[in-house]
């Protein structure tokens, strides 16, 4: 028997081990998944300072393991691609359903959810035009429990939602939740199950002028409609991002001190009560473009902070440990299920690119943790390559999985 056909026969043996163990078992196997839409827009990134100084702190990582890329393929909604986009880093524009990773983004000024499946060892693509009131549409935010998903996104028409039952097979019409406002949204999505019915939160910003922040809006589902409410006293907010399960429902944002300034920008939490109340958010420390993952008693925020950093509470937000990655990064994501944690960021070569925010040197780096951050890997999801923007990222049952904008459009991997 030849070396080749022993390598064969292990692949196939691979191949029934991960069918038999489900899909989710697959993603997060050696062999990977890795694949792109294109797509061909810059994201907004949201003013922040230049800082010079290096504070940052070397983590505790394991020897690096570069996941394998299988299979590959490319994929584009439409063939004329002229206003795509991607979800901003606050909330996320990939969650894992089951056995299928589904996308959203924008695309030739339409709307896209994308299913995608492995089936006799290939991805099928699933794409979904969602329909809306309006000329244009942002990619908005995505959340996941049980198969429901819940879908915010503004159009020059306001900000409305769309939900679906079935993993993104089908969706409801849309639901206008609010105005249309002058400056970014920087929209959030979460949903769970309480006591069997289904519950969302949604939060965006509604800036008076483009550029600006401003107040911070959370509209929650009920089952019947949503009910918006403004969270803080807040002129000048950005960046809610929500978490959100049966015995927690948390936001962080970030408050600059006055519109326009850059002196001041910080971070501030807040956690809503027993009662369904939402407290006046406290401040947490310095920073700016949050993103929150809780799992358990374990709350993560990655930010930005002379570089990218992230932080953990094991204490419900009372006392974080925060740790730096680099002044050359910014424009991170957080994840988590469980004991399992992934964090990625933008990377440049020197601080002057970082500062610039230079899209052609910008590569995409990732730590993996399977003991709560005890301990962390090293993922380069793309190698070196450059041009490569902020990813979202969604870790369920142990599979992780990064969607983000690359030179060729919009790339998937797992690890």
């Amino acid at each position: 028997m030849t070396s080749q056909t022993k390598h064969l026969i292990a692949i196939v043996v691979l191949l029934i081990v991960a069918i038999a163990l489900g899909a989710a078992y697959y993603f997060r196997s050696a062999e990977g998944l890795q694949y792109t839409i294109p797509l061909f827009e810059e994201e907004v990134d949201l003013l922040e300072p230049d800082v010079e100084d290096d504070l940052s702190q070397e983590p505790v990582v394991e020897e690096e393991r570069a996941p394998s890329i299988y299979p590959s393929y490319s994929f584009i909604a439409t063939p004329d691609t002229t206003r795509p986009g991607v979800p901003f880093g606050n909330g996320t524009g990939v969650q894992i359903v089951d056995d299928a990773i589904v996308t959203v983004h924008s695309e030739n000024r339409a709307l896209y959810v994308t299913r995608h499946q492995l089936i006799d060892d290939e991805v099928v693509a699933q794409s979904t035009e969602l329909s809306y009131e309006g000329s244009w549409s942002t990619p908005g935010a995505l959340s996941e429990s049980d198969e429901s998903l819940v879908f915010l996104y503004l159009t020059d028409k306001g900000m409305y939602t769309r939900m679906s039952d079935d993993g993104g097979l089908s969706w409801n019409e849309p639901v206008r939740v609010g105005e249309n406002p002058v400056g970014p949204a920087t929209p959030s999505a979460c949903l769970w199950h309480e006591d069997g019915e289904l519950r969302s939160l949604i939060a965006w910003v509604a800036p008076p002028q483009s550029g600006d922040g401003g107040p911070v809006y959370v509209g929650e589902w009920d089952g019947e409609g949503w009910e918006v409410v403004e969270v803080g006293d807040f002129s000048y907010a950005s960046s809610p991002s929500l978490d959100c399960d049966e015995g927690q429902q948390s936001i962080v944002l970030r408050v600059a001190a006055e519109a326009g300034s850059t002196s001041e920008i910080d971070l501030y939490f807040a956690r809503r009560d027993a009662a369904g109340n939402w407290p006046e958010p406290e401040y947490v420390f310095a920073g700016a473009d949050p993103h929150l993952a809780v799992c358990d008693e374990q709350y993560w925020i990655g930010y930005h902070h002379r570089g990218y950093s992230y932080a953990s509470s094991q204490d419900a937000g009372e006392s974080w440990e925060k740790t730096s990655i680099s002044t050359t990064s910014k424009f991170g994501s957080i994840s988590c299920d469980g004991d399992v944690v992934v964090t990625s960021w933008g990377l440049w070569p020197t601080l002057r690119q970082a500062n610039e925010r230079d899209p052609d040197t910008r590569q995409l780096s990732a730590q993996v943790s399977f003991d709560n951050g005890e301990t962390w890997q090293s993922w380069a999801p793309v190698g070196e390559e450059t041009g490569h923007g902020t990813a979202s990222s969604d870790v369920v049952e142990g599979a992780i999985v990064l969607f983000w904008r690359s030179p060729e459009g919009v790339h998937v991997a797992t690890y």
